[in-house]
């Protein structure tokens, strides 16, 4: 029996394996095109040029006839990076390809001549690369996360950090927090040499031609999250109470971050934010005196606060579904909620405007009742009313419920909740 379970587990994960190599593989794209040429070698070349150009999408540099049998196409994709296709007539009349993995196969449809020139029907085989998960985050914002600088001294109990090593921790915390929001796909921006290094495996001439569609497959950010660690200090004292002679530990600092959030097309601020956390001795319970087990403790928090900040301000928590007792569900789940969460449901009203800006401010935001989250999902939330009618929730208009969180993310001793912050209005995320 246990053997069996053995079994059934390596099963599944061959299996699971198997699916995740099949969704990042290449899928072949037939398309039929008509192209013509002074014989049929040359409308044949053409017509494999023009598949290229539609399924593709590159671009001919240059085209150059080596003999009487041999032509050659160069071509460049979007990213600039070339490619040498040649085309073969063998002995028999046929076309043959090197086309370095552009082209799987093709079949001439038809031929006919008219005068002086040849018109072919080609139905081309191309093989293109689908990248694992790409359908989910098509519909999201890409954001590329950029290494923290730092301009700070980090000290953690005496002991001086390295500059580095502290703004690397925090960069990946942000990753984490980030990627944990489900808002955003998250670019890879910090470890490009090792990204380079797979690229030039594909590049290798031993590699399998299908293999080399995933080459050009680099995508820009909408957004370019840069941060700064301006402050890290974490001190520890301690006091004898003169009474009792008891000695009592207390642990104080201060981190501090600044975040921004940029449009990468304009270069526009979108948002930006500082973090400054108070440490306490309760936010590092159970850590101990590690200086990196309390940097990890510490970037972890701070990144946790940035994320819930900036996704607050630009992904305002919507309600989605509203039950007949008024219990409602709410559109962001993972890391953002926890159950036992305190939350206060407002309809949206009219939309204001500057007088001076003409810029929209915003939509007004009308209190109608309090909920508690009761179940937590990887994209769902789902909270139950505890004040306010569940008649009014159902009777509000389709995404005009938004919900706020009464409480800081991170709990921590002595720190207070921040001040509530209206949400900001970016071009292409109007309320």
């Amino acid at each position: 029996m246990q053997m069996q379970r053995v079994l059934i587990t390596i099963a599944l994960l061959f299996g699971l394996l198997f699916c995740g190599a099949a969704a990042a593989s290449s899928e072949i794209v037939t398309v039929e095109v008509e192209a013509a040429g002074l014989d049929r070698e040359e409308a044949i070349f053409a017509g494999l040029a023009e598949a290229l150009r539609q399924v593709r999408g590159v671009d001919v540099v240059s085209e150059r006839q080596r003999t009487t049998a041999e032509r050659e196409l160069v071509v460049r994709d979007a990213n600039g990076s070339e490619q040498k296709l040649s085309f073969e007539r063998n002995q028999s009349g046929e076309i043959q390809a090197r086309t370095e993995g552009f082209i799987e196969g093709y079949r001439v449809l038809s031929a006919r001549q008219s005068e002086s020139r040849f018109t072919v029907e080609l139905s081309v085989d191309i093989p293109v690369f689908r990248a694992p998960g790409s359908a989910s985050h098509e519909a999201r914002r890409r954001m590329a996360i950029y290494p923290v600088a730092s301009e700070a001294r980090p000290v953690i109990f005496g002991d001086l950090i390295d500059e580095r090593r502290a703004a690397a921790r925090i960069t990946q915390a942000l990753v984490t927090a980030m990627t944990g929001t489900r808002r955003f796909a998250v670019l890879e921006r910090e470890r490009t040499a090792d990204v380079e290094q797979e690229m030039a495996l594909l590049r290798n001439p031993e590699t399998p031609a299908r293999e080399t569609t995933r080459l050009g497959q680099v995508i820009g950010a909408d957004y370019l999250l840069s941060a700064t660690l301006v402050e890290l200090q974490v001190a520890e004292s301690e006091t004898v109470i003169q009474l009792t002679g008891e000695r009592r530990r207390s642990v104080d600092g201060t981190v501090i971050v600044e975040m921004r959030i940029i449009g990468a097309a304009t270069r526009q601020i979108m948002w930006a934010d500082t973090e400054v956390v108070q440490v306490s001795k309760a936010m590092l319970e159970g850590v101990g005196r590690s200086s990196d087990a309390v940097l990890q403790r510490l970037s972890e928090i701070v990144a946790q606060q940035l994320a819930f900040r900036a996704v607050e301000a630009i992904y305002p928590m919507r309600v989605v579904s509203v039950s007949e007792n008024g219990d409602f569900v709410i559109n962001q789940g993972g890391d953002r909620l926890s159950v036992g969460d305190h939350l206060t449901v407002y309809e949206l009203g009219e939309e204001l405007v500057d007088p001076y800006s003409q810029q929209s401010l915003g939509r007004v935001e009308n209190a109608i009742g309090t909920g508690e989250v009761v179940r937590v999902t990887n994209k769902l939330s789902y909270a139950t009313l505890v004040d306010g009618a569940a008649d009014r929730l159902i009777a509000v208009p389709d995404g005009s419920l938004l919900v706020r969180s009464e409480e800081k993310p991170i709990e921590a001793d002595g720190q207070q909740a921040p001040a509530e912050r209206g949400p900001l209005l970016l071009p292409q995320d109007r309320l």
